[in-house]
């Protein structure tokens, strides 16, 4: 084997389209039968189940390890089911939370098996200015330095297009992150260590001191909205733009949760980015013992009865925290610390380096590159109106980011063929076998006697088989290429070979 091989995973999607897999890339397994080709050799890959108990352990250890061995929460499936939803490259399952006009649902990337989360906006004239302005807030912070802000991997509308396209009076609109398995309101505050806390704040104030570097004001910061990726290493991030407001003030008074908003929202014409200062801040004091006042803190009553909490919890704080929140919790805002000041402080200094900010970044970085898809890359590009006028409105704000029109090497399909991109998967439940002592296990047939149709959206994980060389991906449902096959017959895909769906 030389440079000039890799291996082919044909009918990647179901749908004609193949993955190659060069020197140490991996795809998920997900299907039933899985084509591969290496030069002119081709083979049938066929999982079998010969015990449904062993399969299922099987399955939930999996999914156990890419949730970093954290209990699977109901919103993951252990086994695929027919509701599940195909979206592109990603499976959805089952609903984490709902408002008025959107639903978010976890699910799995089927490419990298990594957990992943999909807010779905219904989109109508009513919202679309709202969704367009989020979608470009996204487009901003894809264009600055991201440390502590959730990564957007990619958007799609209801009919494959990454823009709301106005194809039917309301469309869903699809934006898919990295899976949160907490937020700073559901996180298990009372068995987390003095440091790895301070670790988790800081990271979410480097989030703050970027987007306000963008130019970015967020608005709606409450513990609801600030996410836990993981807790070994810490890595944290600020979510949910749809509040978000390019610009250096503001004077719109309907904004996010009244208990976590700075007191001159009400009172003052006008406010400045310090109102997400504050916002944190009471983010951060409500960890320790929940949100133990009332709001509006305009109110001097309410805004007192806050600070006699605070002042009460500083014994159960790190050293100098209760003094840096007073700080940022400041009644007058020019007397609040910016979030690049905080970092500043001399607190940070008790993170222990297990707990460092910089290990997360890592962390965060190569989780988000792994499934990091470009957003337009393989979507179709819209020729339609609403879809132009969008275009239009995201241009001013995004100077630096680049147009779709001028993605040269973007994959395009037909407007018929995207409307097919979002269906159901049709994976049945695991066969029951009588010996239910045996293990799952894999067949490689010849390319002759492959006769099971590539119908199936996920396949089981059965017990890894993987030589040692392969170690990096010895785990169920994983190929993985530490050498290439020949890359001189490798077949011509009917559509670029890391298309999505």
């Amino acid at each position: 084997m030389n440079d000039n091989h890799s291996l082919w995973y044909l009918n990647a999607d179901n749908q004609g389209d193949h993955v190659e897999l060069r020197h140490n890339e991996a795809c998920v397994l997900h299907m039933s039968t899985n084509l591969l080709r290496i030069g002119s050799l081709h083979y049938a890959f066929r999982y079998s189940i010969e015990s449904t108990s062993a399969y299922l352990a099987s399955r939930k250890a999996y999914i156990q390890e890419r949730l970093g061995n954290w209990d699977i929460p109901y919103c993951f499936a252990i086994q695929p089911q027919s509701d599940h939803i195909r979206l592109r490259h990603v499976i959805l399952h089952n609903v984490i939370a709902k408002g008025d006009t959107c639903v978010v649902r976890a699910g799995v990337d089927r490419k990298t098996g990594n957990p992943i989360a999909c807010k779905t906006i219904q989109c109508s004239q009513g919202n679309l200015e709202a969704v367009a302005n989020e979608i470009s807030i996204a487009s901003i912070l894809a264009a600055h330095a991201s440390s502590g802000l959730i990564p957007l991997l990619f958007k799609s509308c209801g009919h494959g297009y990454p823009l709301p396209c106005s194809r039917t009076e309301v469309e869903d609109m699809h934006l898919v992150m990295p899976y949160a398995p907490f937020t700073f309101e559901t996180a298990p505050w009372q068995d987390i260590r003095p440091s790895l806390k301070l670790a988790l704040f800081r990271h979410t104030l480097e989030g703050l001191k970027n987007l306000h570097a963008a130019g970015i004001m967020h608005r709606d910061i409450n513990p609801s909205n600030l996410l836990v990726l993981s807790l070994q290493p810490a890595a944290a991030v600020i979510s949910d733009f749809g509040m978000a407001k390019v610009g250096l003030e503001d004077s719109e008074k309907a904004l996010g949760l009244v208990a976590y908003q700075a007191p001159e929202v009400a009172i003052q014409r006008t406010y400045t980015n310090a109102i997400d200062v504050f916002s944190l801040a009471l983010s951060i004091l409500a960890s320790f013992d929940g949100c133990m006042w009332s709001g509006p803190l305009s109110d001097h009553e309410h805004y007192s009865a806050m600070l006699d909490h605070l002042t009460r919890l500083e014994t159960r704080m790190p050293d100098g925290l209760a003094t840096l929140l007073g700080a940022m919790l400041s009644w007058d805002p020019s007397h609040r610390p910016s979030a690049e000041d905080v970092l500043a402080d001399a607190i940070w200094q008790q993170i222990t380096e297990l707990d460092s900010a910089d290990t997360a970044d890592r962390h965060i970085s190569e989780k988000s590159s792994s499934m990091q898809r470009s957003d337009d890359d393989d979507l179709p590009s819209s020729s339609l109106g609403m879809g132009d006028e969008l275009d239009q409105r995201l241009r001013p704000l995004t100077p630096d980011a680049p147009s779709r029109s001028s993605r040269s090497n973007s994959n395009s399909s037909s407007a018929d063929d995207s409307t097919q991109r979002m269906k159901r998967s049709d994976a049945p439940p695991p066969l029951t076998i009588a010996n239910d002592d045996a293990s799952s296990t894999a067949e490689v047939l010849g390319w002759d006697d492959m006769s099971e149709q590539m119908n199936r959206s996920e396949a089981p994980s059965p017990p890894s088989t993987i030589d040692d060389t392969n170690a990096a991906f010895n785990e169920p449902g994983w190929v993985g290429m530490n050498e290439r096959a020949e890359r001189a017959n490798a077949p011509t895909p009917s559509s670029a070979a890391d298309s999505n769906d």
